[in-house]
């Protein structure tokens, strides 16, 4: 099977419009067959494309003994996921099925996120950041940025070297940036137009606010 007839199968679905962009998708096809991975983490399941391309990818390249964990929120996607994703990868695949709990921490005030509650015990190459998406909570609808990777950042559980991609979720990357940028380097700029970042895990836990700080500093704002 090829990247794309692969591609074209989740395209193709009824929910198709929900999966990422086909030079996002080819991206991450790329980027997990030039790098070393064994073991990924994907932050939305959605309707499985992503687990998919980087199964493909790591078989292309000759890779057997690696495991992806996949956390979904709605039991919709995980039972389209599962009807998409071709056989000959799903061994790769494990889907968990969790519930997202509405999170906040004082190292970034005043903003709340949409986190997952339950993570599998591991240590992850490569992190793909795309969920949870909103969800209802009683008669209200809770649409919040991503913040399982700042929860886990702050938690240890992300080990160095690891490899976190935002496909997209500009909100929740941001903030990453503004609190958490001397814990990653940028490994993979984005193209013009772009929204799919690769950064990379370095260093022991740093919290600052980088948007203070330039305001504080190199503006009058404050004075």
């Amino acid at each position: 099977m090829t990247f794309r007839e692969l591609y074209n199968i989740f395209a193709k679905h009824k929910d198709g419009q929900w999966i990422m962009k086909l030079d996002n998708a080819y991206q991450l096809y790329q980027f997990a067959k030039e790098n070393n991975i064994k073991r990924v983490l994907g932050l939305g399941t959605g309707i499985g494309l992503s687990d998919a391309v980087i199964a493909l990818a790591l078989l292309e390249k000759g890779e057997k003994d690696f495991l992806i964990d996949s956390l979904e929120q709605n039991e919709k996607c995980i039972n389209i996921a599962n009807g998409l994703i071709p056989q000959e990868l799903k061994g790769y695949i494990n889907i968990h099925k969790t519930e997202v709990k509405v999170w906040n921490t004082e190292h970034i005030p005043y903003q709340y996120f949409s986190n997952y509650k339950t993570l599998p015990n591991s240590e992850y190459d490569l992190i793909i950041n795309d969920g949870p998406s909103p969800f209802m909570e009683g008669d209200k609808y809770v649409d919040l940025p991503n913040g399982t990777i700042h929860e886990m950042l702050i938690n240890g559980k992300i080990k160095d070297g690891t490899k976190i991609i935002y496909d997209g979720r500009v909100q929740s990357f941001g903030i990453l940036e503004r609190y958490f940028s001397g814990n990653f380097q940028l490994i993979k700029v984005p193209k013009r137009g772009n929204d799919f970042n690769v950064i990379e895990k370095i260093g022991d836990l740093k919290i600052g606010d980088d948007k203070l700080d330039m305001m504080k500093n190199f503006t009058t704002y404050f004075k």
